[in-house]
């Protein structure tokens, strides 16, 4: 059997394990996805360690979720109708840099692969998988605490044993503990922070908000040993108070598209003074010393410049994906920068696309009943800005996260409309 056939195979069985602790713990089906992810995380690890060698195929284990959602929305039979205009943007995004990838003869159409987590959005929006409950609080509070067990006492074995074998092929599992990241429920930074992000939005549209949310979403962003995940808690948060203060303020969509452009901009600004006027904190701990030395700020900044090189080479023509596995994943010029690696990726057609997806969300979010706006738009404004030098918006959990707010302001009016809180 070859490892993607395993892999595939594991990810079936985990699939089959959510659903049955789904029911047999009366989950709604997003906690179901939510337990399904962290199953599928551990999972992958140890098939790793007991394969014994490094084989990429084997993260293909993290497709359980997706098999799960697939299950879900073909049992409700919903229609797409509803979310036709989105969807549409969504795929002519992921049309284009399928194009460059083909006509790019170092292009890899594997990697494409990665972009069936938009699945999880047409699922969500399409209102199979409801709102969040317990589990999803349950998940955020476990995942925080074994993360900072990790950074107290070190690396756990279950992660020690994965890193060891995935390294050659994994960019998670080269984290190391002077990157301020030494292992969590899931298996990289970005990972965790993006998971962070996704639950603190969902849990903040809640009803009743859990007791000690916004200090458990800082303390996993810290945990995660990225600065921009750290920041873009903090802009959510920001945003969120914002909105709850000031109720009948109504953004714009295209104002906030517009702060969104122009924040690396000002990033340049900042960083660049930043990198002239070093600070410097002698300590002892790997966690504070990531957050507070230049380390990789340098690959970061410089925007405006990369802007102007990148724009002429691929704003027709991009070169599609690549192996998403391998130690040159990242193009030097994308700065680590959404913006950037649309272009590079699928050209000026691919990140009109994108944005247009984005914006036609934050127009569908300013219908909301407050309380679920401020978490929705907080959500979108955060994680596109730290997309700017961090985790990037088009990953598993930015996909289940938008179509679940999508879904509640598409579908619910305000006379049927179905408030949700932890059970």
């Amino acid at each position: 059997m070859t490892a993607f056939a395993l892999a595939l195979l594991v990810a079936v069985v985990v699939a089959a394990v959510g659903a049955l602790l789904r029911f047999a713990f009366a989950m709604s089906r997003l906690d179901g996805i939510v337990i399904t992810y962290v199953l599928a995380e551990a999972a992958k690890k140890i098939l790793y360690i007991v394969a014994g060698y490094a084989d990429k195929s084997f993260s293909y284990v993290i497709s359980a979720p997706l098999i799960l959602a697939a299950i879900w929305w073909y049992r409700n039979r919903l229609p797409v109708s509803e979310i036709q205009a989105p969807l549409t943007w969504l795929l002519i995004w992921i049309g284009s840099i399928a194009f460059f990838t083909w006509l790019n003869p170092a292009g890899n159409l594997i990697a494409l692969s990665a972009y069936a987590v938009i699945w999880l959005w047409i699922t969500a929006a399409s209102g199979a998988l409801g709102y969040p409950g317990k589990w999803t609080y349950r998940v955020l509070c476990l995942a925080v605490a074994w993360a900072a067990v990790n950074q107290i006492w070190g690396p756990d074995p279950l992660w020690t044993a994965y890193r060891h074998v995935a390294d050659p092929v994994s960019i998670g599992a080269r984290y190391l503990s002077d990157a301020g990241y030494t292992g969590s429920l899931f298996s990289s930074p970005s990972e965790l922070g993006n998971f962070v992000l996704a639950a603190t939005a969902l849990l903040a549209g809640l009803e009743k908000m859990p007791r000690g949310l916004p200090l458990i979403s800082i303390a996993g962003a810290l945990l995660s040993g990225s600065r921009y995940v750290l920041f873009g808690v903090m802009i959510f948060w920001i945003v969120w108070i914002f909105f709850k203060v000031f109720k009948k303020v109504k953004v714009k969509p295209s104002y906030a598209i517009a702060i969104i452009i122009t924040y690396p901009f000002i990033q340049d600004i900042i960083g660049t003074w930043i990198l002239r006027n070093p600070i410097t904190i002698h300590t002892e701990e790997e966690l504070i010393r990531r957050l507070t030395t230049i380390g990789t700020m340098e690959a970061r900044v410089g925007f405006s410049e990369a802007l102007i090189s990148v724009l002429p080479q691929y704003w027709i023509n991009g070169v599609g994906m690549w192996d998403m596995f391998s130690r040159d994943a990242n193009i030097s010029d994308d700065r680590h920068n959404i913006i950037l690696t649309m272009i590079i990726r699928g050209g000026i057609f691919a990140l009109l696309s994108y944005f247009l997806f984005v914006w036609y969300h934050l127009r569908k979010f300013t219908e909301l009943d407050n309380k679920y706006k401020r978490s929705a738009m907080a959500y979108l404004i955060a994680v596109l800005i730290m997309s700017m030098g961090g985790p990037q918006a088009q990953n598993n959990w930015f996909f289940l996260t938008t179509g679940t707010f999508f879904y509640i302001a598409n579908f619910m009016s305000v006379k049927r409309e179905e408030r949700y809180e932890l059970p």
